[in-house]
């Protein structure tokens, strides 16, 4: 009597079917989640240019005489070193006592 065992396993059309359904869901995903760390990043900027603005018109309130910088709302602690190296590395400028990101 010859005794047949059968192998536990997975075939290769399985494999190959699974590897292609992970591959296929990738390509569906990654897409999305750049455009949400895209939108993410834009958001953040906004918000950091908004609060910049806060903290421009906050030093003219008390220093009327003065015009705002970078080194000078730095300085006297209106911003943060870390605040005003993200500023400079988006691209965010003051000008006339206005905050813009340069496009």
């Amino acid at each position: 009597m010859v005794k047949h065992t059968k192998r536990r396993g997975f075939t290769l059309i399985e494999v190959v079917t699974t590897i292609f359904i992970i591959g296929l869901l990738i390509l569906l995903v990654l897409p999305n989640v750049n455009n949400v760390r895209k939108f993410a990043e834009q958001k953040q900027q906004t918000a950091l240019v908004q609060t910049i603005q806060t903290q421009v018109d906050l030093y003219l309130s008390e220093n009327p005489d003065k015009v705002a910088n970078f080194g000078d709302l730095q300085t006297n602690q209106y911003l943060s070193a870390d605040q005003v190296k993200q500023a400079k590395a988006a691209g965010i400028d003051i000008k006339d006592s206005q905050v813009f990101r340069a496009k």
